[in-house]
């Protein structure tokens, strides 16, 4: 991938974390709840992913009530969180594949 020109803002064109964001720069904070119609860490552009659950902002079920529009990779909560949920989802997309397999294969897991 070579980059030969940008439009606009250059990250914000591309797909960022939300602590990364040119359109709605975020606050460092210790608040573990987003707010609903909040002005701050709440918002978010198209192109901004959740730093925990790593799906678009607008997809992520955990944004405001489980406060994830505040993490940041700079907050050990917020890495242990991510951290948490790789773990979770490697183990769910493990399982299914094993299921998926023996089904396929006709051996029970």
């Amino acid at each position: 991938l070579i980059i030969t020109a940008q439009s606009g803002t250059f990250s914000a064109d591309l797909p960022h974390a939300r602590a990364h964001c040119a359109s709605f720069p975020a606050l460092v904070t210790t608040a573990r709840i987003g707010q609903v119609g909040g002005q701050k860490n709440e918002r978010f552009c198209a192109n901004c992913f959740c730093y925990v659950c790593d799906v678009k902002a607008s997809e992520c079920q955990g944004w405001l009530t489980a406060g994830h529009c505040h993490a940041q990779h700079t907050d050990q909560h917020w890495r242990q969180e991510r951290e948490a949920r790789k773990s979770q989802d490697s183990g769910v997309a493990g399982a299914a594949g094993a299921e998926a397999g023996s089904a396929f294969h006709g051996v029970d897991p």
